[in-house]
């Protein structure tokens, strides 16, 4: 199964660019002939759109891209499934919005997610405006049954901080035993961030789950976003992505070998197999040149 990884830079309200980026996306994964293309977290109106969110057209501009992703998927190989986010309208008591995840495949729209866990710390503001979900999906793509979670979903270790998540999406996964995560984030840089996502996610990849991880790149006012998405497979990391200020659109065969993922560059034609090793102090080492390490930078 190949994956296309698209790590993209979105920009709040522009919907316009963000969905051509997405239409990139898109055209990248066909030509690849991948199954799967996973875009980071909210990806059509950008994160986080604040109280923007609050004008009057600005969730229906959102789900018109949508519709537009939909039809486009109409003209795609029909085993191509394209995962992106949104913000959905909360027609229940609570928030009036959600924090949400589409599949699209085949000028349909396949199943959405809520996403469960939403941040309100630091930097995240989310329970302001989104009503948490309640509930896992799952679906199935060439044989493989899929779930999704959205950034903070994986992050049910806040007991340390008092801060307390009742529900525990990624232990339900585990339990219902996925072969295949994927997870759209939406994950700010800080210093040693990658060692410290590879830390509570690497090693809850065993019994035969693999987690699909896409941040997204690029700056909102005082937030940078680092990308460095990555997929980790039996505790092992077999991929991370090498590129770090502009949009990427790698292809990784998840089938490709026992020891590691097969990984194409969207330009150009090279492929090559990537074992990659992370030491203690976050040392990644790819076919034995040492590429990136957070624990160097200020």
């Amino acid at each position: 199964m190949k994956v296309c990884i698209a790590q993209i830079n979105t920009t709040p309200g522009d919907f316009d660019g963000n969905l051509k980026r997405i239409l990139k996306g898109i055209d990248s994964a066909s030509a690849a002939g991948a199954s799967l293309l996973v875009f980071p977290e909210l990806t059509i109106p950008g994160y986080l759109s604040q109280d923007l969110i609050y004008n009057t057209d600005y969730v229906d501009r959102n789900l018109t891209v949508l519709k537009k992703v939909i039809d486009a998927s109409a003209a795609c190989d029909a085993d191509l499934h394209i995962v992106l986010g949104y913000i959905g309208r909360n027609e229940g008591a609570g928030k009036p919005f959600t924090n949400m995840a589409a599949v699209v495949c085949g000028g349909r729209l396949v199943l959405t997610y809520q996403k469960q866990l939403l941040p309100f710390y630091d930097v995240f503001d989310e329970l302001r405006y989104f009503e948490p979900g309640q509930e896992n999906v799952i679906f199935e793509v060439a044989g493989r049954r899929i779930g999704i979670a959205i950034c903070e979903d994986l992050w049910n270790d806040k007991g340390a901080d008092n801060y307390h998540y009742e529900g525990n999406p990624l232990a339900r996964y585990r339990e219902a035993g996925v072969d295949l995560l994927l997870s759209l984030n939406s994950s700010p840089f800080v210093h040693g961030k990658c060692g410290q996502r590879l830390q509570q996610i690497q090693p809850c990849a065993d019994a035969g789950l693999t987690i699909v991880y896409v941040n997204q790149v690029g700056g909102q006012d005082e937030l940078v976003f680092d990308g460095q998405s990555f997929i980790v497979a039996d505790r092992q990391l077999r991929y991370l992505s090498q590129t770090l200020f502009e949009d990427s659109f790698d292809i990784v065969d998840l089938d490709a070998a026992a020891g590691g993922v097969a990984v194409q560059a969207a330009v150009g034609a090279h492929i090559f197999l990537q074992t990659v090793r992370v030491e203690a102090l976050g040392v990644v080492e790819v076919s034995g040149v040492v590429t990136h390490s957070d624990e160097d930078h200020a």
